[in-house]
């Protein structure tokens, strides 16, 4: 072999080498960004230093950068020192070990894996665990009445409803837009165990994200005859709720208990009917047969049943959420509505999570759904950006108690329709 051959033959070996080196240098400073997002709360900045397939706890991808952005939110403690102490090149990349020294925790080795980019394509910060759940994992099991009257009470303008939860009467609130039943965390709570973090993916509220979800086993749970029997229900501190109402809340009655169901709301009598489908005429001919409804169609997206209404001649989209005291519009929307707006001022929004938000308030003075008048409705505009995202909706807004309590209201998921009687 000449020696022009040999040496693009050694230049050739040398390539693949020279593109997989790591800056070592690079990757402690993820390092130093990653103590200073866990110290911060936020994982924003640090999420653009991630490998696309980055791991955590045998999750991988997005679903692994969800995780990652949920831990550092609720994790409840600080860094306040920490050493490396290996490093080790393997088939994976370059390993970083560290010593990290929490507040809480203690000593916790941890370590990073880095790809041959310089991201960050694992990390082990200390032992975890992960719960999932999805919507078909709920097992419900029906009431067949064709007819099911509740009494409620009301918290502001919230229903109120009883529901037993192994055997002992609670306080819940009933709210549609919630997609599944949540215990508040401040009565259920697993053993805790100071050496191991629980992660669960988060929802979105009013407020944005909300975390710190966990499970709690419940042998049974009974909402009017309708049941979730030995199950793993989702939990959330809905103490800010309580504070807002002075009452007990032990958690939410959401749309996968309520989806079978056409749901009949009547604030003046302070009753909720829920009826079977098939029921439905034989129901509105003995009890509403004198009362010609305006009827809307819906799109039912997700949980959300959605409709179309008119504001100075303009159309928009709304969500419906029972749980929603005053109309909620998303803020873009304020200078084209002023015109329709007053008694202008502010007031603080607060949602399922933790938090409150200052925004701006208003009367709208009317909106027009399936050709009724709606008039003098309590409004008023945040961001709902988080809530379109994550639902994937394109709405302009939602609509509760404002538009439910005006009237008979008749929310029908099976017909998708809303009647106003």
């Amino acid at each position: 072999m000449s020696i022009i051959k040999l040496c693009i033959y050694a230049a050739s070996l040398l390539l693949p080498i020279i593109g997989i080196s790591q800056n070592i240098t690079d990757c402690r400073k993820i390092v130093d960004l990653t103590v200073k997002s866990i110290n911060s709360k936020s994982s924003n900045d640090l999420q653009n230093y991630l490998s696309d397939d980055f791991k955590i706890v045998d999750r991988e991808g997005i679903v692994a950068r969800t995780i990652l952005k949920q831990l550092i939110a609720q994790l409840d403690d600080k860094i306040i020192s920490y050493e490396e102490s290996k490093q080790v090149n393997d088939e994976e990349g370059l390993v970083l070990s560290y010593d990290f020294i929490y507040e809480q925790k203690g000593s916790q080795e941890t370590k990073f894996t880095f790809s041959a980019e310089n991201k960050l394509k694992a990390v082990e910060l200390f032992k975890m665990f992960v719960k999932t759940m999805n919507l078909e994992d709920t097992q419900v099991i029906k009431n067949t009445a064709n007819q099911i009257d509740i009494p409620f009470r009301r918290m502001g303008n919230l229903i109120v409803v009883d529901v037993q939860v192994d055997g002992v009467n609670r306080n819940f609130l009933l709210d549609t837009g919630s997609p599944k039943v949540i215990l508040n965390a401040q009565y259920f709570q697993s053993d805790p165990d100071t050496n191991q973090t629980k992660i669960i993916s988060s929802i979105k509220g009013v407020n944005g994200s909300t975390s710190g979800l966990d499970l709690f086993h419940v042998d049974k749970l009974d909402f009017q005859g309708i049941r979730m029997d030995n199950q793993e229900i989702l939990t959330l501190d809905l103490s800010n709720l309580e504070e807002h109402g002075n009452m007990e809340i032990y958690g939410l009655i959401g749309y996968e208990l309520l989806k079978e169901y056409d749901l009949v709301f009547d604030y003046k009598n302070q009753i909720l009917t829920l009826l079977n489908p098939a029921y439905f005429d034989e129901y509105e001919l003995s009890h509403l047969n004198k009362i010609n409804p305006t009827i809307i169609k819906l799109n039912i997206e997700t949980h959300i049943p959605v409709l179309s209404a008119i504001i100075s001649g303009t159309e928009h989209s709304f969500g419906l959420d029972s749980g929603a005291e005053v109309n909620l519009i998303d803020d873009h929307l304020y200078f084209n509505l002023i015109d329709q707006l007053s008694n202008i001022g502010v007031d603080t929004l607060s949602g399922a999570g933790k938090g409150y938000k200052i925004v701006k308030e208003a009367q709208l003075n009317s909106m027009k759904i399936g050709g009724r008048d709606l008039n003098d409705m309590n409004t008023v505009f945040s961001d709902i950006t988080h809530i379109n995202n994550s639902y994937k909706l394109k709405i302009d807004g939602i609509l509760g108690y404002e538009l439910f309590s005006q009237q008979l209201t008749v929310l029908s998921y099976n017909r998708k329709e809303l009647r106003l009687y």
